[in-house]
């Protein structure tokens, strides 16, 4: 039997599987990754469980459809203003030498409706490495793709409601737009079948799939040696104001912090001096009263206080 050909798998074996059994198999001791896939794939072929069909030369790619995908909203660092990202994310992440591609999709509005239907990725297994352990980058990969939309172009639109269409079926998401802030929510919250597309979890965030948009300069100020229940918000807003900074709620009067923390403050750097670093600086230094406990008495000294300055990250 000639072994190095091409495989079809049975609709009971899905190609996920099989990636994983032929990936476990030439990445434990075999000194030959392409021997390791051909003995497996032979192996599959007298158990019955694979039909042979074509020349491996053109399976050295595989197309793979997403069976589950994340979604999250995040600012289009260096973009226009008003531009954001729709992030789509397969679930099923790898690592090791195969290379992963984007997934593809495409998108048309239509009505009130932006519909994204969501294709597949593919996975190149061409020249894989003898000792995949020694000659691959073995960090984590995941299929993803970027949908850059805008504020604008939603509106001129009229887009109320985004529809994913995963081939599996199709679902909705309601569009919540204003000037200042987009937020979408799941429609069919009661929706029969199995859903194939979930929230993103962010972390601190209080709304995952929420976004405001951000005037230009803007900063977030915090101390990280503040205590967890210690108020500096007045002294915060005096270092700022004497920086030039001003209160991001007198640009966006609608503006409430998208952290479930608390100790955060959102200013707008005008100047720029303080967000011209992507990743922050010091503003400056408070004076906060701190109890020291004595022999005789307690006694109150004054400390100081960092204050540092970031831009906002992608997804706050």
């Amino acid at each position: 039997m000639n072994c190095q050909t091409g495989i079809v798998l049975p609709p009971f074996l899905s190609l996920q599987s099989f990636l994983m059994f032929t990936d476990s198999f030439y990445t434990h001791g075999n000194n030959d990754a392409m021997t390791g896939k051909k003995f497996f794939a032979c192996l599959l072929v007298l158990l019955g469980l694979v039909t042979i069909t074509v020349p491996a030369a053109a399976k050295d790619t595989y197309t793979v459809t997403p069976n589950r995908l994340q979604i999250a909203l995040l600012h289009n660092d260096g973009g226009e203003p008003g531009q954001f990202i729709l992030k789509l994310a397969a679930l099923n992440a790898m690592n090791g030498c195969p290379k992963i591609g984007p997934i593809s999709y495409t998108s048309e509005f239509k009505d009130i409706f932006l519909d994204i239907k969501i294709g597949d990725y593919q996975v190149d297994m061409a020249d894989l490495p003898a000792a995949p352990h020694y000659g691959c980058n073995q960090e984590q990969s995941q299929p993803t793709a970027s949908i850059v939309l805008s504020r604008d172009m939603l509106k001129e639109n009229n887009t109320k409601t985004i529809r994913f269409d995963s081939g599996y079926s199709i679902e909705y998401y309601d569009v919540l737009l204003t000037d200042d802030a987009i937020t979408l929510r799941r429609a069919d919250k009661e929706y029969l079948l199995p859903s194939r597309i979930e929230e993103a979890r962010v972390p601190a965030k209080k709304e995952p799939l929420s976004l405001w948009f951000y005037p230009e300069n803007t900063v977030i100020l915090y101390a990280p040696k503040a205590g967890k229940d210690q108020d500096i918000s007045a002294q915060v807003e005096k270092l700022a104001l004497s920086r030039g900074l001003v209160p991001l709620s007198s640009v966006m009067p609608d503006f409430t912090s998208p952290l479930i923390q608390s100790n955060y403050a959102y200013y707008v750097d005008k100047s720029g001096r303080f967000s011209k670093n992507k990743d922050g600086g010091l503003l400056g230094k408070i004076e906060m009263p701190v109890e020291i406990y004595g022999l005789e008495q307690n006694y109150i000294k004054m400390k100081d206080l960092e204050i540092f300055a970031r831009r906002p990250g992608l997804y706050e």
